[in-house]
């Protein structure tokens, strides 16, 4: 599958997630259910997705960019962009463990990993400048 399409239904999931999560908050009985883990799945689940959605995008960008040899300073912003909301999401994270940290803390090294080699291999082989996290657009829901 295309990595815009799968970003596309991650950011559609995020989306569902984040309204589901927003309900929960105005209702009490909701938010203190199973001792407000519930809401912590919810909540993180929507960060989660968002940054996966990035995550689709960036990974594109920057195989495209090493097969064609120019692109990276555009692929290192979305890797940035791309743990920023992964960072987003570790409050949510933090509060549930188990094998959500797991899951989390794996997708997370991996995400960084990426985003130092990209990093690297532009300060030391490619030299582009890095476009403004504004200029890089937004997964589309």
């Amino acid at each position: 599958m295309k990595p815009e399409v799968l970003s596309k239904i991650c950011a559609q999931v995020s989306v569902y997630f984040q309204k589901a999560f927003e309900q929960n908050q105005i209702n009490q009985n909701l938010r203190s259910f199973d001792t407000g883990k519930f809401a912590n799945v919810l909540g993180y689940h929507a960060k989660y997705f968002f940054a996966m959605a990035y995550f689709q995008l960036a990974e594109a960008e920057y195989k495209a960019a090493d097969k064609a040899a120019k692109g990276i300073g555009r692929a290192a912003t979305y890797l940035k962009i791309t743990v920023a909301k992964f960072d987003e999401a570790k409050p949510f994270v933090n509060a549930l463990g188990g094998s959500y940290k797991a899951n989390f803390d794996k997708k997370y090294s991996e995400v960084v990993a990426l985003k130092d080699k990209c990093v690297n291999d532009n300060q030391t082989v490619y030299y582009e400048g890095e476009p403004e996290a504004a200029s890089i657009p937004k997964p589309n829901a």
